[in-house]
């Protein structure tokens, strides 16, 4: 198994979550993001909410997560963010592909 960072954040459209992933997979600091339609439920200014989301399941590297969750802050749309990091482990040719992929060019 290889060990590696699942990160969550939510956006408030498909055409959001789309241009956030497709930034994130152009700068190397995902090799995936899978999106997904949810419902979410929440508290924001004193009125409860339920909004249609997307949620976005980003695989990246221990070592690229500093870089992945500056730009995510700089680039989404919301000025709260939930940003959700999950250690998780992975086979071992998927998390091969993953450590491959999630290199960002060195400055």
């Amino acid at each position: 198994m290889v060990p590696l960072k699942l990160v969550l954040t939510t956006e408030g459209s498909a055409e959001a979550a789309d241009t956030l992933a497709r930034h994130l997979l152009r700068r190397r600091l995902v090799a995936c993001a899978s999106l997904v339609p949810c419902v979410s439920l929440y508290h924001w200014k004193g009125e409860l909410r339920r909004d249609q989301e997307v949620q976005l399941q980003l695989k990246t590297t221990a070592e690229g997560l500093a870089a992945l969750l500056a730009a995510i802050t700089e680039l989404h749309g919301y000025d709260l963010p939930a940003l959700e990091v999950l250690d998780v482990d992975a086979a071992a040719a998927f998390g091969a592909w993953v450590v491959a992929e999630s290199q960002p060019a060195s400055s």
